[in-house]
Formats: structure tokens, sequence, C-alpha cells
């Protein structure tokens, strides 16, 4: 809250206030939306799954494959001598725990 009283108090000193106001709504709403936070939460189990050990790990992140009804997007595929691991990422306030093919929220 620090941050927005800071910024807010140098737009209000520079004189562009319109201009200024105008940004400040964009940057507010463009960080708090659903893209945002999914990109964010993608970079953030992409940086989690680099610092797994090189020599047994392989990951690929943000893949697009061709469909038949055009291209599919995955997040993250992890390669390793244990197996081929598929990874959605999914931003939520809760943790969620899967089961099998389900999925239960904690």
């Amino acid at each position: 809250m620090e941050i927005v009283i800071t910024v807010w108090a140098s737009i209000v000193e520079t004189g562009y206030l319109i201009p200024g106001f105008l940004a400040f709504i964009f940057l507010i709403t463009f960080f708090q939306s659903n893209w945002f936070k999914g990109k964010a939460g993608e970079g953030a189990v992409a940086f989690l799954l680099s610092r797994l050990p090189k020599d047994d790990y392989v990951t690929l992140n943000d893949v697009t494959i061709p469909t038949q009804d055009g291209t599919t997007q995955i997040d993250h595929i992890v390669v390793s001598i244990y197996g081929v691991f598929v990874v959605k990422t999914k931003l939520t306030p809760t943790a969620v725990r899967n089961i099998g093919n389900l999925a239960e929220r904690i």
C-alpha cells in the first residue's frame, strides 16, 4: 500500500494528474487481471522447475503443439529417467491435492 501512496504522490506533484491517474488505473487493473496472475504463476513454477538437477531433468515451458483443431498449449513438460511429467499451472487461493484423476481443494 505504501508504494501506491508514493506513486500517487509523485503523479500529483508533477502536475500530470489526468494522464497519471489513467496510467495508475491501467496498471492496477493490469496487475489484477487473470492473464497477469496466470503468467506470474507459470513463471514461478518455471523458476522452481529450473532448479531441478540438470543431469537428471529436462524442462520445457510454454509448449505449443499443433492439433487437428488448431493448437494447444502445455505449461510445463518435465522429462527425466523417472518419466515424462506434464504440469498444468493453476493459480488458486487455496491448496489443491491431486488424487488420481481427481483434484481436491484442501
